[in-house]
């Protein structure tokens, strides 16, 4: 198989929606008080994680979506911190929401080191199917790829 067969193989991988776990943070006042930390569920479809790895607005003839993963958690954050709704404050601006998702970022750090190794020849037809199963078990981006290999 040739490098671009091989990189198109591993992308199938890619499920049609994958979830990563968030740590969730708001700060001010109202209800999150001095601070509020939350945990959430970020669901990505496959045109974006497309998007995510290659930054391309189609890959192998497949379109990509764009998205703001930082606007997403940011929003779950805020819907976290006012379960009840809107704060009543009117002023919100000395807010402040944020987070971040460890297992998104390993899972897309995972997908580069992967797709280098096929260029590379490091994976090739023999041995693709040993790296594979990776994407496929989300207990797995605790670790990067090659932590989960070795």
């Amino acid at each position: 198989m040739k490098t671009d067969e091989l990189k198109k193989k591993a992308l199938e991988h890619i499920h049609e929606t994958v979830c990563f776990s968030c740590a969730l943070r708001a700060y001010g006042g109202g209800a999150c008080g001095d601070g509020w930390d939350g945990d959430g569920e970020l669901y990505l479809n496959r045109a974006q994680l497309l998007y995510l790895i290659f930054k391309k607005n189609e890959v192998n003839g497949e379109k990509t979506q764009k998205v703001d993963v930082y606007a997403l958690i940011r929003s779950m954050a805020y819907d976290g911190a006012w379960p009840d709704g809107e704060p009543d404050d009117e002023d919100i601006s000395h807010y402040s929401y944020s987070g971040d998702s460890e297992e998104l970022d390993i899972y897309l750090e995972s997908w580069e080191i992967l797709l280098k190794k096929i260029e590379n020849s490091e994976i090739n037809e023999s041995n693709i199917d040993e790296w594979l199963p990776y994407f496929d078990d989300r207990s797995n981006w605790e670790y990067n790829i090659n932590t989960w290999k070795d």
